[in-house]
Formats: structure tokens, C-alpha cells, sequence
């Protein structure tokens, strides 16, 4: 099986075929939140640090690789620089196979029409955006 930074590389040569940008930002759910902005849905995305945010990617890949099981990486939108991703694990077979994931190795796939997407780099703000939204279920679960 691929190293994580092997099938990373193949998913920023797929994501940039999809028209979206080569750098990857990983994220979890709890990361995202989906509202309203000038009238239009929005993601939200936290961006943290990324080289730590591919840190705890590459802990999920390696934890997936070693329990035999299939795994995602999902680009779910994009901004001018990075192309949003998460590692997405099956929680079962049936997820997998609803999910259309391979037993083995990664499905690559990107959102052809993403919405619109803001990144966050200030606490304060993601803050407010999570207390905002704090009854909303996650967008990306």
C-alpha cells in the first residue's frame, strides 16, 4: 500500500485535473461549518495549521492502512490556494459499500460544483461562527 504522502501526491494530481488548486488543507468536520453569507451557502472552514492538520491525516490514513480497511480522500470545496480535503474512514462494510469505497486502497473524489468557501484564521471569529451555528448538524458527516 501507498505511503500517506504517496497518495496524497495522487490526490492533488486528481484534485488539480478537477480544476482545484495543488495544496491540500485538511480538515475533520468539526472544522467546517455551513451558513448563510450574502445570501448564499457558504462553508466555513477553520484553518488552523496545516502541516499539523496533515499530521492527524496522515494518523487516520496510517490507522485505516492498518486495520485493512478502504479510505477516501474527499475534496468537498476549494479556495484560490487550497483545496479543502478530509480523510474519510468507513465506519463498516455498508458505509463502505454505500460509500462506493474499495475494501483497499484510497477513492479519490472532488465536489464538481463546491459551494462558495471562506477561510477562518482568526479565534475570535470561529469562534462566533461555532456559537452561531452550534445546533446545526455537521455538513460534512
Amino acid at each position: 500500500m501507498d505511503t500517506f504522502e504517496d497518495a496524497a501526491a495522487d490526490f492533488a494530481r486528481f484534485a488539480v485535473k478537477q480544476d482545484y488548486p495543488p495544496n491540500l488543507l485538511w480538515v475533520k468536520p468539526t472544522d467546517v461549518v455551513l451558513a448563510k453569507w450574502n445570501g448564499r451557502w457558504t462553508y466555513f472552514i477553520w484553518k488552523g495549521d496545516p502541516t499539523e492538520r496533515q499530521d492527524r491525516a496522515r494518523v487516520e490514513y496510517d490507522a485505516a492502512i492498518a486495520r485493512n480497511v478502504g479510505i477516501a480522500f474527499e475534496g468537498k470545496c476549494k479556495t484560490d490556494r487550497w483545496t479543502i480535503c478530509r480523510v474519510y474512514v468507513p465506519v463498516d462494510d455498508v458505509d463502505a459499500q454505500y460509500r462506493m469505497i474499495p475494501q483497499t486502497g484510497v477513492k479519490l473524489t472532488v465536489v464538481v460544483e463546491p459551494l462558495a468557501t471562506v477561510l477562518v484564521e482568526s479565534k475570535i471569529w470561529w469562534s462566533i461562527l461555532k456559537w452561531i451555528t452550534r445546533k446545526a448538524l455537521s455538513a460534512w458527516d
